[in-house]
């Protein structure tokens, strides 16, 4: 259902934010996994000078963390910093080669350009910028702008010339009846 073609003309399916979220929670949880899997392993390397010890957060609290991301500016930039960069690359190499981040392939939704095409990653960098770093300003900017909010498009989305469609879902295809003669 990525796009429908008919007479030269596209369709694309915008996702709704509600998808968007929950794909986006996935996207941290799978991270947060991850990098506490990751951090158990190279615990001894991640001691950053001039931050002080490097905080141990128990297992079932560290997501609750990655949700909390996009205010590393208000919080310790170790935690919040670090957990921001590795979203941001994670977003990037995902989406730049599949256009697809694991959680929108769950939930059934791609980035593509804003003619539907391949998004790249020259517009995937752009994109995750805003939304590893910054996503509370990324949205609110993005909700303000009016024809971000006819695309449903958060300001980095908007300046990267980026939209998230549906893959699958939509509209019911008519029934076909087969007469035999």
């Amino acid at each position: 259902m990525e796009a429908r073609e008919e007479e030269g003309k596209k369709t694309l399916y915008l996702a709704s934010w509600g998808e968007r979220i929950i794909a986006w929670i996935i996207d941290l949880v799978i991270v947060a996994i991850a990098s506490f899997f990751l951090s158990q392993i190279f615990r001894q390397f991640l001691r950053i000078p001039g931050f002080g010890q490097p905080r141990r957060i128990s297992f079932p609290f560290y997501p609750i963390v990655f949700l909390l991301t996009p205010l590393w500016l208000l919080g310790s930039f170790s935690i919040g910093g670090i957990s921001s960069f590795f979203l941001f690359v994670y977003w990037f190499f995902m989406e730049g080669l599949w256009g697809q981040s694991l959680g929108k392939r769950i939930i059934g939704l791609k980035v593509v350009d804003i003619a539907g095409e391949r998004a790249g990653f020259s517009k995937s960098f752009i994109e995750s910028l805003g939304k590893a770093f910054v996503l509370p300003l990324d949205i609110i900017v993005g909700l303000i702008v009016s024809e971000g909010r006819e695309k449903r498009q958060r300001l980095f989305n908007y300046l990267s010339d980026t939209i998230v469609i549906k893959t699958r879902g939509g509209p019911p295809r008519p029934q076909v009846e087969y007469v035999k003669t």
